[in-house]
């Protein structure tokens, strides 16, 4: 499974590098790309960067060492529940060549959870240039509301 998570956070699309870290789950890492919503080449350009990136590996992940969040200094922010609460974000699942584009809603606790209604799974067959296409649309919809 290949894992990419995609931030809005007013009008600027942020998308950090997702490691896969052999003692379980995925770290947000450098590099983060940044794009206005609104520059559909540029949004369009930094989704197929962020695919090729794929999810490095890395051997272990510790918090006490890496307290920074990655893209909390392309926000400009010092505060992750912060930048949660101002956020939408999405997961893009890569599985058995099917695509799907994983809606996130905040939890009331912290943190998020999958929100189904956001939730998009590609027809099998698609391509990546469909599923970049479809996120950008996803993302300039959710800009306008």
């Amino acid at each position: 499974m290949i894992l990419h998570t995609v931030y809005l956070r007013k009008g600027k699309v942020y998308i950090p590098t997702m490691a896969k870290v052999l003692t379980g789950g995925y770290q947000e890492i450098e590099p983060v790309s940044v794009a206005d919503v609104t520059d559909v080449d540029i949004l369009m350009k930094i989704l197929r960067e962020a695919l090729s990136r794929g999810n490095p590996i890395l051997e272990s992940y510790s918090y006490a060492e890496n307290k920074e969040v990655a893209v909390l200094k392309y926000v400009g922010i010092k505060s992750y529940s912060t930048f949660v609460r101002q956020s939408e974000t999405w997961h893009v699942v890569i599985k058995n060549d099917q695509y799907e584009i994983r809606g996130q809603r905040r939890r009331p606790d912290r943190g998020w959870e999958p929100d189904e209604e956001k939730t998009l799974i590609l027809p099998v067959g698609s391509s990546q240039e469909d599923l970049v296409q479809r996120i950008a649309g996803i993302l300039e919809e959710s800009a306008v509301r």
